[in-house]
């Protein structure tokens, strides 16, 4: 069964003005998934957030960033493909938005607290 991908404000960054879709993956899976996403032009840009994550340190935890203009497309495929490769959505948290922010912008970018 294909599950959505959650697109919910919670989801968006203002800052950056993208969605930011986590999702945690066989270490395996990964060139797969990014090969296939980024083929997708104008949809989303993935980058690889941890390498070697989870309690087992089997998984890779990716973050795809799809502008607002096509979310509605986006998100439709990356469900299919999220579950052709096993993958499952971790829900977005200031924490992964803000240690995004920092590989992308560099130290000092992060909002001030309550902001």
């Amino acid at each position: 069964m294909i599950r959505p991908i959650e697109t919910g404000e919670n989801e968006y960054d203002d800052l950056l003005g993208v969605y930011t879709l986590f999702l945690s993956m066989p270490r395996p899976e990964t060139v797969y998934f990014r090969l296939v996403a980024e083929a997708w032009e104008d949809y989303a840009v993935v980058r690889t957030m941890e390498r070697f994550y989870g309690p087992d340190r089997t998984q890779t935890l990716v973050v795809v960033m799809a502008v607002p203009d096509y979310l509605a497309p986006c998100s439709r495929s990356l469900a299919r493909l999220a579950a052709e490769v096993e993958a499952r959505q971790v829900p977005s948290c200031e924490a992964l938005r803000n240690a995004l922010r920092r590989d992308l912008l560099g130290p000092g970018e992060d909002p001030p607290p309550g902001a």
